[in-house]
């Protein structure tokens, strides 16, 4: 995994998994679609222990076969992460 750099700190570390997570909603046009969710563990240098970030990510239609795989580390059938999402500006 990469290494990166907090922006205007000095905290450095390592990314040590990806996984996605989402919840259902139901649309006021009654198609059911599901935000998704980035959720990272980090290793901050010198500690002990790693730490969880969630990142808002986008989001997906499950009824159109837009899924999380079982490992939950695939977005499948087309899933849509936003341009401006707090995921994309971290992969960016």
């Amino acid at each position: 995994m990469a290494l990166f750099k907090k922006q205007g700190g000095s905290f450095a570390g390592k990314l040590t998994a990806l996984t996605f997570e989402s919840k259902d909603w139901e649309s006021e046009k009654g198609k059911p679609y599901s935000t998704l969710t980035a959720k990272l563990v980090i290793e901050k240098d010198g500690a002990d222990d790693s730490i969880e970030q969630y990142l808002p990510a986008g989001f997906f239609y499950p009824n159109d076969g837009q899924t999380i795989s079982d490992d939950e580390e695939t977005l499948e059938g087309g899933a849509a992460v936003g341009d401006s999402s707090e995921f994309a500006k971290f992969v960016q």
